[in-house]
């Protein structure tokens, strides 16, 4: 599927694919439209142990993350993003990319719109 999603939804990582987008699904009982992605690279060294070879970090499953974004033309966008989970061969799990401190960037985003929308209803109030 084009990546083109990404650009739009201002993602850089290039470990990220849209695989799915599905559109009209209800989530807590309203029309949202979901866009379905993994996240899958090759770790080259574990944050924890730091050992460098890469036959010490094994796949270790998935794990599911609903990352909400901004209305688009007053629907609400989730991104369903399956995250690679690793495991060191020391036995602790992780998984970890930039794009991990996008999606957190990317929760952040909405609510820094509620506050903007916020501080010019204060200034319209007073």
């Amino acid at each position: 599927m084009c990546n083109d999603i990404l650009k739009l939804l201002k993602i850089k990582d290039n470990n990220i694919k849209i695989t799915k987008v599905e559109e009209d699904v209800v989530i807590r009982g309203k029309k949202s439209n979901v866009i379905f992605g993994t996240l899958s690279y090759k770790p080259m060294t574990c944050p924890h142990c730091y050992h460098t070879n890469p036959n010490r970090i094994h796949k270790h499953g998935k794990r599911l993350s609903r990352i909400t974004f901004l209305r688009f033309q007053e629907i609400a966008v989730y991104l369903k993003l399956l995250k690679q989970c690793f495991k060191c061969m020391d036995g602790k799990c992780y998984a970890s990319t930039e794009s991990m401190r996008i999606s957190l960037l990317i929760r952040l985003e909405p609510l820094n719109s509620i506050m903007e929308r916020l501080k010019e209803l204060i200034k319209k109030l007073n």
